[in-house]
C-alpha cells in the first residue's frame, strides 16, 4: 500500500462541494485527521529508512519505532494521532486501509452521504451522530437540543444489503454493545 497516494487533497474535495453541510464537515474533518496520521506514518518510516542507510543517526524515537514494528505493535507516534484501538500492527494496518477506503468512496462524490456509514471506522463517531441530528433538525425546523438519536436495528446485517439511503437520518453500521448482545432471531437485547 503506497500511503502517499492515500493522502486526501482537501482543496480538490472542497471544490466539489457548493454548500458544506454537517455531513460534509464531518467527512472533511475525518480526511484531515487521516492526512495527519498518514503523513506521520510516512515521515517516521522515511526517517527510519534514512537511518538504516546511514544518512541519519538512529535516534531514541527511531529505536522505539523499530521495537514496535519488530513486536508487531502500533508505534506510539502513530497512536497519538490515530483513532482508539487495541489491535496489533497487522490488524491495525488492515483496519486503516478500510478506513481510508470509506473516506475515498465519499470523496469521489462529497455531496452524497454514503448509503451506510461505518461509524466504527471514524476518528470521531460522535460527530457523525451530531451531524444526523443537525440535518434532521434543519429539515423539520427543530431545535438541535431537542433532537434525539433514535436507533432502529434492522434485519439486514451487512452494509452491502442496503440499496438506498435513509429517508431521514442515516444508516450506520459498527455500533458495539458492552454487557449485552443483540439477539438477531428475537430482535432484542439479551444478556
Amino acid at each position: 500500500m503506497n500511503l502517499r497516494d492515500k493522502i486526501f487533497n482537501l482543496e480538490d474535495i472542497r471544490t466539489k462541494i457548493d454548500d458544506v453541510g454537517p455531513y460534509q464537515n464531518v467527512f472533511l474533518q475525518e480526511c484531515e485527521y487521516m492526512n495527519y496520521l498518514l503523513k506521520e506514518i510516512i515521515r517516521s518510516l522515511e526517517e527510519l529508512d534514512q537511518g538504516f542507510r546511514g544518512l541519519l543517526t538512529i535516534s531514541d524515537q527511531m529505536e522505539q519505532l523499530i521495537d514496535s514494528l519488530a513486536l508487531y505493535r502500533v508505534p506510539a507516534t502513530w497512536t497519538k494521532l490515530a483513532y482508539a484501538s487495541r489491535r496489533g500492527l497487522a490488524s491495525w494496518l488492515e483496519n486503516l486501509d478500510k478506513r481510508i477506503k470509506q473516506l475515498s468512496d465519499w470523496k469521489d462524490d462529497p455531496i452524497q452521504v454514503p448509503r451506510v456509514t461505518i461509524v466504527s471506522r471514524l476518528f470521531n463517531p460522535q460527530s457523525f451522530l451530531t451531524a444526523i441530528k443537525q440535518v434532521v433538525g434543519r429539515k423539520y425546523g427543530w431545535e438541535l437540543n431537542r433532537v434525539m438519536i433514535a436507533t432502529e436495528v434492522m434485519k439486514k446485517q451487512y452494509p452491502e444489503e442496503i440499496d438506498q439511503p435513509a429517508r431521514d437520518g442515516s444508516y450506520i453500521y459498527g455500533l458495539v454493545l458492552e454487557g449485552a448482545r443483540w439477539d438477531v432471531a428475537v430482535g432484542q437485547l439479551d444478556e
